[in-house]
């Protein structure tokens, strides 16, 4: 196992990023448009089971410009019934988005690696069948790091009864844990999608790879969480948005926006791992081999 460091800074990887998804609108418009149906799939009927059962207590207006916690607890008290029952009727949307999710992040590093040459669609064609195997293949470590936590949850609380102890373990313990360990899971599977495609490897090979990849190359981990902490900033805005001050239509249209930059920072996302990527493994070749590699070496050696 080799430790190297990719030969361009953070910065660099970044800028890169942001100059890929300034040259790919149309990728980012594509996947803006279906992430927005998806969105649409999963979002109205929740909100219409929502609308209902606001709309019986009087208090639907009050939720819509401020947040009350006792008050949302009492409306939920009725809701959650429908929501239960709306829950089940619409449980196969989560597997589509899913599936989306899967094929989606192939077509991007097909297209994106390739510089156009090879649509998105062309990518999700050839490569779609393999990336669903790897994507649930890395449920396998997605259901571990459950079980993980859940041992983790029954231990502590043995050691740490009390309310004191059930705040750390409940609101710091296992949001963290989740964060950091799917966060961690989803930094492998980009690198394993990569060697999927860009390496040509067997599903089991890149999943392994990609699993390996932040042990071999740290740079990625730093890459990540900066990509990470951007789109969640991103997330967390048209949450702040205050309804009153542009009307229901303005804030839907500002939300919009940010959710079109939600859509331009993955595709950046995936540019900047790519560049790292392929640069590292670039530096890992043997030095004759990059040699070679370089450009006017072939022209230099005809004779």
């Amino acid at each position: 196992m080799s430790f190297s460091r990719s030969p361009r800074n953070s910065y660099g990887l970044f800028r890169q990023g942001i100059s890929t998804a300034t040259r790919r609108p149309r990728l980012v418009g594509l996947l803006y448009g279906v992430n927005l149906v998806a969105g649409f799939m999963v979002t109205i009927p929740i909100y219409l089971a929502l609308n209902s059962a606001t709309a019986t207590t009087g208090f639907s207006s009050e939720l819509a410009t401020q947040f009350d916690i006792t008050l949302w607890a009492d409306v939920m008290e009725d809701a959650l019934p429908t929501l239960a029952g709306l829950f089940s009727q619409r449980f196969w949307i989560f597997p589509v988005v899913f599936l989306w999710k899967a094929i989606a992040s192939i077509g991007i590093i097909s297209t994106l690696y390739s510089r156009g040459l090879q649509s998105f669609w062309q990518g999700v064609g050839e490569y779609s069948g393999r990336a669903i195997v790897l994507a649930l293949a890395f449920l396998v470590p997605v259901a571990a790091l459950g079980v993980g936590i859940a041992i983790s949850v029954f231990i502590l609380s043995a050691i740490w009864p009390g309310e004191v102890g059930e705040f750390w373990i409940f609101v710091v313990f296992i949001p963290v844990s989740l964060v950091i360990g799917l966060s961690v899971l989803d930094l492998m599977h980009d690198y394993a999608r990569m060697e999927l495609v860009i390496g040509t490897n067997t599903v089991g090979k890149s999943m392994l790879s990609g699993v390996l990849w932040p042990l071999r190359h740290f740079n990625s981990i730093g890459l990540y969480a900066g990509w990470f902490v951007i789109a969640l900033i991103l997330l967390a805005i048209p949450t702040m948005i205050d309804v009153r001050t542009g009307g229901l239509w303005g804030v839907f249209i500002l939300q919009q926006l940010f959710l079109f930059a939600r859509a331009g920072v993955t595709v950046a996302w995936f540019g900047s791992e790519i560049d790292l990527y392929d640069t590292a493994l670039t530096a890992e070749l043997p030095a004759i081999a990059r040699v070679e590699a370089e450009p006017g070496f072939a022209e230099e050696n005809q004779l």
